[in-house]
């Protein structure tokens, strides 16, 4: 069966049956456009959005922008180096007692 948009793509043959993967295909004559902006331009758009937005909008957007520029393993990150410095300050005081 032939459907407008898709094409037909013949994979293997599986136990005696062939199997047939569809996929869709742009019609003819369409484009597809890539454009690239520059982080200035973005910036520039980001900072006109934000004079656009009332006080409670961009105290929303601040908030969900914080959660999602969050480290997950940031935390973590800090927990351990607060840990490593507790022990070498256990250490270093062990070791002044110790010289005593």
């Amino acid at each position: 069966m032939f459907v407008p948009g898709l094409a037909r793509m013949l994979v293997s043959n599986v136990r005696g049956c062939d199997v047939i993967m569809r996929f869709p295909v742009a019609p003819p004559g369409a484009t597809i456009a890539i454009s690239f902006q520059s982080e200035e331009e973005v910036l520039r758009k980001l900072r006109d959005l934000l004079r656009k937005m009332t006080d409670e909008e961009l105290i929303k957007f601040g908030k969900d922008v914080r959660s999602l520029a969050e480290n997950p393993f940031q935390r973590q990150l800090e927990e351990a180096r607060r840990e490593w410095k507790r022990r070498k300050e256990l250490q270093s005081r062990y070791a002044e007692r110790s010289t005593r």
